[in-house]
């Protein structure tokens, strides 16, 4: 039987459901994930149970841990760049007072 031949028996099948399955009682979306599944509807799944209650706790950790990574970040940015400001008026001075006396050396007589 070729691949073609199945599709045309089996797709009518998935495609139109059984009477039986359309006179149901309202069935959920849940109960139908669970039953394409293979699983019983009142069964969850440990994954699924995993997400529901790991996941969500997880958001506000992380949006606090977040924020205090990046206020220590910007705190060490700002400390390092007034460390680096030091360092350079501190060089500054020392330049000023060697052009100072460089100034005085060359305008001084001999």
């Amino acid at each position: 039987m070729t691949l073609f031949a199945l599709a045309r028996y089996v797709l009518p099948v998935i495609i139109y459901p059984s009477p039986a399955d359309t006179h149901s009682a309202a069935p959920d979306q849940s109960s139908a994930r669970a039953r394409s599944a293979g699983t019983r509807p009142n069964q969850k799944n440990p994954i699924g149970e995993w997400y529901s209650t790991i996941l969500p706790a997880m958001f506000p950790i992380s949006l606090l841990a977040s924020a205090v990574y990046t206020t220590l970040l910007l705190g060490q940015l700002h400390l390092s760049h007034e460390k680096t400001m030091e360092e350079q008026a501190a060089r500054l001075v020392e330049l000023e007072a060697e052009v100072d006396a460089l100034h005085r050396a060359r305008n001084s007589p001999l």
